[in-house]
């Protein structure tokens, strides 16, 4: 038992005896443009009397606080957007050369302790130097008090 569809001039339009699309047969619309989210979330924003600035400070500022706590995933987060790794810069580096190296940019240093923290066997020796990379980073230590 077949159940055929109903013939009407709508569906026959640009169609053969079948119901197959005939050649030279104009395509539908097509999917329509997603919105441009930024704007839609700035308007958002502006319509309730706050900005994408002050969210996005507000955000950073958490991931601060969680990454000079202790937070690693923080850390690395905001390592990964702040100051990503280069794949020339530095590659390499033990946790001593990064601390006692001088010809290291913040950006580079960076980096390299991101470098350090993808491999989870220097996570316990970070943590020892925590306070000692504290001071050449110039991040407080919260673990202190």
């Amino acid at each position: 038992m077949s159940i055929e569809p109903r013939e009407t001039e709508a569906n026959r339009e640009g169609r053969d005896e079948r119901g197959r699309f005939v050649p030279g047969c104009a395509p539908g619309p097509g999917r329509p443009p997603l919105p441009d989210f930024r704007r839609v979330i700035a308007e958002r924003l502006a319509a309730n009397g706050g900005s994408v600035d002050a969210v996005l400070f507000d955000v950073f500022e958490a991931l601060r606080a969680e990454a000079a706590a202790g937070n690693v995933a923080a850390a690395k987060l905001l390592l990964d957007r702040l100051a990503p790794l280069d794949k020339g810069a530095a590659p390499g580096l033990s946790l001593d050369e990064v601390i006692a190296s001088s010809f290291l940019t913040p950006r580079d240093r960076a980096a390299a302790i991101r470098e350090l923290l993808t491999d989870p066997a220097n996570v316990d020796e970070l943590e020892r130097q925590r306070p000692t990379l504290c001071v050449v980073t110039g991040v407080p230590d919260a673990t202190n008090g």
